[in-house]
């Protein structure tokens, strides 16, 4: 295997284990949801925003990595195909197979959470529009508490 398939390879390795935290990462979320835990929520959208900059950075990387390697514009398919067979197109396909299928397990949790989100969005909005909120009971703004007789002036004005 030449040091360019070893390198490749090992970055390979490195981008799946990225994955794997991703995944990892989309099912707290997804927990937090379920358990309306607002704070650890925050962390991980915060967590997932800064893990999307770093998985555009292997994207970008991977496809340099490819374009030297003389497999511009090429898939997983290609590349195997030809590579050939022996331990490093067995350890690209084994590679590229763990990746593809940590994807859909990503996108199929993110998915859940999305919906999760909308349920809980749906709740609030059901419970906001059947309670006192909907008329402007109980909510603190700058005519709350005044009687509309003394709605533009205050008692102090009043007696100046």
């Amino acid at each position: 295997m030449t040091k360019e398939y070893s390198d490749y390879i090992s970055f390979l390795e490195k981008y799946r284990d990225e994955l794997v935290l991703v995944l990892s990462n989309e099912r707290e979320k997804h927990q937090a949801l379920m358990d309306s835990d607002i704070e650890r929520l925050e962390a991980m959208l915060q967590f997932q925003q800064a893990e999307t900059m770093k998985l555009k950075s292997f994207e970008h990387k991977r496809l340099s990595m490819q374009e030297d390697m003389g497999f511009k514009d090429c898939g997983a398919k290609e590349i195997i195909e030809a590579v050939g067979g022996g331990e490093p197109g067995d350890r690209l396909r084994e590679l590229f197979d763990q990746m593809s299928d940590l994807a859909v397990r990503i996108k199929h949790q993110n998915a859940l959470a999305i919906e999760r989100a909308n349920e809980n969005l749906r709740m609030l909005d059901t419970i906001l529009k059947s309670s006192d909120f909907d008329t402007g009971n109980n909510v603190y703004g700058p005519e709350s508490g005044r009687s509309p007789k003394y709605s533009k002036e205050s008692a102090f004005e009043k007696m100046v």
